[in-house]
């Protein structure tokens, strides 16, 4: 059994596909099944979203005073592997973060001592995440790879066995780095500005108004009229039976001062 290529995309819903050269049939499922008797697997795709992250919405009334944040050590991305973003259109450094983007990463959240953690940031407990995954894919793949995972500086790249592209957003370049730390077997790569740039993994982004890895309405007008349409008629419906019974909870569970702006959600 061999496989040739093994794509990693960092941002949306995990999805693995398979495609087997017994009789050209494709299979789709959450873990990839074996190939049948007389086949060989020659390709898998794999998708995943980012982990457990802090909230990414810097306009939450009441987000700096919610209490401080302890979800996210320095220590938790130290292990992990270093890596290289560059531009998927070609190959040259990595574009500038959105504006967007950029504004959750300048938001510190209230922190106590250790800690350090920003909005949208992936947490330790979605690195763990993470790399569980990884270890799960390894599981899964290795053993068609014939060791190759074993050796992941020649085994990495557009040209290489492993492909990774992610969105240009730090908590997803996080996952990706997590992901190869499991599927690589925790394989020591180094770390720190000492490493040599080809023992780093390359990860391939666009820049966001570019990006297809998630929806995106700048690039797909259709899809912003689809979109529109959605939340014209969510506002219309109040959100249906399910909607209300989610307001409620909110409005339990949430402070006083965070409590009143629930209203307005739709």
């Amino acid at each position: 059994m061999i496989i040739r290529s093994l794509g990693l995309a960092s941002s949306v819903g995990y999805l693995a596909r398979l495609r087997s050269l017994s009789g050209g049939s494709e299979a789709t499922a959450e873990l990839a099944p074996s190939p049948p008797p007389g086949g060989r697997l020659v390709s898998a795709s794999i998708f995943f979203r980012h982990g457990a992250r802090t909230p990414v919405f810097t306009t939450i009334p009441g987000l700096s005073s919610m209490g401080e944040w302890d979800v996210c050590t320095p220590q938790a991305v130290v292990a992990l592997p270093h890596v290289v973003v560059f531009d998927l259109r070609d190959g040259g450094p990595r574009p500038p973060l959105s504006s967007g983007v950029q504004s959750q990463v300048d938001f510190a959240l209230p922190t106590p001592p250790g800690f350090k953690a920003f909005a949208g940031q992936l947490s330790d407990l979605g690195v763990e995440q993470a790399v569980d995954l990884g270890r799960t894919l390894r599981a899964t793949y290795a053993p068609h790879l014939d060791s190759a995972l074993d050796d992941p500086r020649t085994q990495c790249g557009l040209n290489g066995i492993v492909k990774c592209r992610t969105t240009n957003v730090p908590r997803c370049v996080t996952s990706a780095q997590g992901v190869l730390h499991g599927l690589f077997g925790e394989v020591d790569r180094g770390s720190g500005d000492a490493v040599a740039e080809n023992a780093a993994f390359p990860l391939y982004t666009l820049p966001t108004a570019s990006e297809y890895c998630t929806p995106n309405v700048k690039a797909c007008l259709r899809l912003g009229e689809y979109f529109a349409a959605g939340k014209a008629q969510w506002a219309q419906s109040g959100g249906g039976d399910v909607g209300q019974s989610v307001l409620k909870d909110l409005k339990e569970l949430l402070p006083p001062e965070v409590r009143v702006t629930c209203a307005n959600i739709g």
